[in-house]
């Protein structure tokens, strides 16, 4: 009797000791707490960088295929896609006008070499669908007596002018009355856009196409210009091969741009499809604010951390950064400026 007695109580107590072992303490699960705390604070920031690497990879990819587009184009047609239009008054946007404004952008142009030929299809160029005889006449993009020409391809989203890093992206802009689906990509008009901003820094344009012009908007020194007018025609640029004589490797076709910042952002509007690098490089988004004037906003910029891609008329995929020097930067933005740039884009030999 003793010794069993002896062996429960022992079997006892060695069942109190495992059960008040079995669990945490508070103060051990308030420390594994702030240690899984601790290690998702550290991984976060290394998880969303890589998931803004796989954005601008996906970005980049996007522009890529735009600049193969724009070669394609160029070997079919034997000239760069061109923009062309009407506007109230040259070198003024007028996105709340109600007079007839007419006219095209290239990346409208470009939609069947990126495999979108029925979209092409349906937006008719030159002509309008309301008439049955499909009468050769401009397209309208704001109130006629007509109405809206084309307003379901006005309104469609084109994933291929997107950048996915712009998560601020609305996807449409009412202009005119009208909601017109925007872009992420625009056509380099070059450089000689000058005002009396300090953002206005120009420093190329001296030579070459348009020299000596400070409308970088209609006569631009890049490839591809507004191409606005006050007549049926607009003013449409063309640029041919032969034209880019500071090789298409050094020359800049587009880059980035951001909606939120610039009014004037419409893949389908000639107005919208362009930008140029007379203004810095992410200007409006390191002021933390959109531009206080339009001109200011006509610049190129992106979500992507301290830089934006661009693509060359060869197309290469090349990122630029914010620090880039604004003459490297404007120099690649000529097609014909003679400057002397190094393959990584980092110095530039002016001519005597």
């Amino acid at each position: 009797m003793f010794k069993e007695n002896n062996l429960k109580r022992c079997m006892g107590t060695q069942d109190g000791a495992n059960r008040r072992r079995v669990g945490f303490t508070l103060v051990e699960l308030l420390v594994v707490i702030a240690i899984i705390g601790i290690l998702i604070g550290l991984l976060l920031p290394a998880v969303n960088a890589a998931r803004e690497a796989g954005r601008r990879s996906a970005c980049g990819n996007k522009l890529h295929q735009i600049g193969l587009a724009v070669q394609e184009y160029e070997t079919s047609q034997r000239q760069y896609p061109m923009n062309w239009g009407t506007v109230t008054t040259v070198g003024t946007p007028s996105p709340t006008a109600t007079t007839n404004a007419v006219g095209v952008s290239w990346l409208a142009a470009i939609l069947p070499n990126l495999d979108m030929g029925p979209l092409y299809s349906q937006a008719a160029l030159g002509r309008d669908p309301t008439i049955s005889s499909g009468a050769l006449v401009p397209l309208s993009y704001t109130n006629t007596a007509q109405g809206i020409s084309n307003p379901q391809v006005l309104a469609t989203s084109v994933a291929a002018f997107t950048c996915p890093s712009d998560l601020s992206l609305s996807g449409s802009q009412a202009l005119g009355g009208t909601l017109y689906a925007t872009t992420n990509y625009k056509a380099c008009a070059g450089s000689n856009w000058v005002g009396s901003s300090p953002a206005f820094v120009a420093t190329s344009g001296t030579r070459g196409r348009n020299s000596g012009s400070t409308n970088g908007v209609d006569l631009g020194n890049g490839v591809i210009c507004r191409g606005g007018g006050t007549n049926s025609g607009g003013a449409p640029i063309m640029t041919c091969a032969m034209d880019v004589r500071d090789g298409t490797s050094n020359t800049i076709l587009a880059g980035e741009a951001v909606p939120q910042y610039c009014a004037w952002s419409v893949w389908f509007w000639f107005e919208g499809s362009t930008a140029t690098c007379g203004i810095p490089l992410n200007y409006n988004i390191i002021e933390k604010g959109p531009a206080t004037t339009w001109q200011i906003s006509w610049g190129f910029g992106s979500r992507h951390p301290s830089g934006a891609n661009f693509v060359a008329l060869d197309g290469s995929l090349h990122y630029l950064s914010t620090t880039l020097d604004n003459q490297v930067y404007q120099a690649l933005a000529t097609i014909d400026g003679y400057e002397v740039v190094t393959q990584d884009g980092s110095t530039v030999g002016w001519p005597q």
